[in-house]
């Protein structure tokens, strides 16, 4: 009895701040991007990656593309055709059969 009561008040609590219904794969799937916009063609952004070697505490970059759709969610621009290159940005992405897609666009802006 007292492990079912435990178990209806967890459910109620993830249920009440919104978890309960959220669909985790696509959101499981998301991966993270950081780098300067390299160009902004079409429907496609290429940033200069950066790449964080834990290991050996080093930095690398990486000439990566990713493309994106027409709505896509963009901070600190009016749209993705609106990023220049030599920006800062992180970028929220997922790997498709076609590459990589970004659904979410952070452009940094000069103060920070």
């Amino acid at each position: 009895m007292k492990k079912t009561a435990i178990f209806v008040l967890v459910f109620f609590a993830v249920a009440i701040i919104g978890l309960a219904p959220v669909s985790f794969s696509q959101e499981d799937d998301v991966s993270y991007a950081s780098g300067e916009v390299i160009s902004v063609k079409g429907s496609s952004i290429t940033i200069n990656e950066v790449i964080y070697d834990e290991e050996m505490d080093e930095e690398s970059f990486e000439e990566v593309t990713y493309t994106f759709s027409e709505d896509i969610d963009v901070e600190n621009a009016p749209s993705a055709g609106d990023i220049a290159a030599g920006q800062e940005v992180d970028i929220e992405f997922i790997e498709t059969s076609d590459g990589k897609e970004a659904v979410y666009i952070y452009v940094y802006s000069e103060e920070e």
